[in-house]
């Protein structure tokens, strides 16, 4: 069955072609302009395709861009590259393929972990972040050894968005404070509790700015990272004062998402 959005990006990506090919004397920049319209349709084409649940297409048409434009030089274009590989892994890790979506973003940040561009510091973030979910899904033998991996993954992302939030705040403080709730989570599971504390209690500090500026947005948000904050402060021994992030968490969430997490 075709597909009206998959029908519009194969005619802008056959235009664009044509559009290539006609013109073999391209100025350079005109040209690069052109491929780099030819990568990013792919990518929508490819993120449609999975909207679908046509994800083999889906990684097919990654494949595709990563064989033409995978060693371009041009900044647009390795914007274009990081996307394909990120939004391939995210497939892959929805198929259960979860040892070839690692593989992938370990490549995302091979090939970008030293890039200055923001852009492709936030795919190699990203990656990092997925790719400790995907160790945790993965069901094997060395399951120590994968749960430390997940850790350093998962640190290396909060490193990353630090970075990123102190060169702009406004685009990456949020996802500097998502990936400190889940690196407190982890450090936890690990034994680390102090730790675990320290970057629960940062991110709450974030989100109570966050939701200063905009509730609607961020108190749900703050209320979790409450929540989570007041069972690092029960493992703490701290219980007052783990029983006051509860009952903050409790103020800021319907009466439905209280029960569910057990808040009342």
């Amino acid at each position: 069955m075709r597909n009206a959005a998959i029908d519009r990006l194969e005619g802008a990506l056959s235009g664009y072609e044509r559009a290539l090919e006609a013109m073999p004397d391209l100025p350079a920049e005109a040209g690069a302009e052109l491929r780099g319209k030819i990568a990013e349709t792919l990518v929508d084409m490819g993120l449609t395709l999975g909207a679908l649940d046509r994800s083999a297409d889906a990684i097919a048409v990654y494949d595709e861009l990563l064989a033409r434009f995978g060693d371009a030089p041009e900044p647009a274009l390795r914007e274009q590259v990081a996307r394909a590989l990120f939004n391939e892994g995210v497939t892959l890790g929805t198929l259960d393929r979860s040892e070839e979506a690692v593989g992938v973003y370990d490549e995302v940040v091979a090939r970008f972990g030293d890039a200055p561009e923001p852009a492709l510091r936030e795919q190699v973030a990203r990656a990092l972040v997925n790719k400790g979910a995907r160790l945790d899904a993965l069901e094997r033998s060395e399951e120590e050894i994968g749960r430390e991996e997940g850790l350093a993954a998962i640190e290396d992302a909060v490193a990353v968005y630090r970075r990123l939030t102190a060169a702009n705040p406004a685009a990456y403080e949020p996802d500097l404070a998502m990936s400190l709730n889940n690196l407190s989570v982890r450090l936890a599971e690990a034994g680390r509790r102090d730790e675990g504390l320290t970057a629960i209690e940062e991110t709450v500090s974030i989100y109570r700015r966050l939701a200063a500026a905009n509730p609607a947005a961020y108190e749900p948000a703050l209320a979790s990272s409450l929540h989570n904050l007041s069972l690092r402060l029960a493992d703490a021994g701290r219980r007052d004062e783990g029983q006051r992030a509860r009952e903050e968490a409790a103020a800021l969430i319907p009466r439905r998402s209280r029960l569910r997490l057990g808040l009342s």
